[in-house]
């Protein structure tokens, strides 16, 4: 296994903290895609929220996901979807 997927919300928001508590030195060897979109308040696709949900992701994993997925994007349509590389 080389490749794990999480999310923000997963684990009561606390997946990405438990993760690299667990796996802790070595996740720089797994490839971790995770997810963005879903709040304690609910799901929202805001950009502002999301650009700060992706730069908690990186800071509770302590690195940089190698992927970063919009969790759900089609249940909600009030905001364009911009695609192309982000950098965090």
């Amino acid at each position: 296994m080389t490749a794990l997927d999480t999310a923000y919300n997963y684990d009561h928001f606390a997946s990405h903290r438990t993760l690299r508590g667990v796996v802790g030195d070595l996740l720089p060897q797994f490839s971790i895609s995770t997810k963005i979109g879903y709040f304690p308040d609910g799901h929202d696709l805001d950009p502002v929220r999301l650009r700060r949900a992706a730069e908690r992701a990186a800071e509770d994993l302590g690195r940089v996901p190698n992927t970063l997925l919009l969790h759900n994007p089609e249940a909600s349509g009030t905001y364009p979807l911009i695609l192309g590389k982000v950098e965090i």
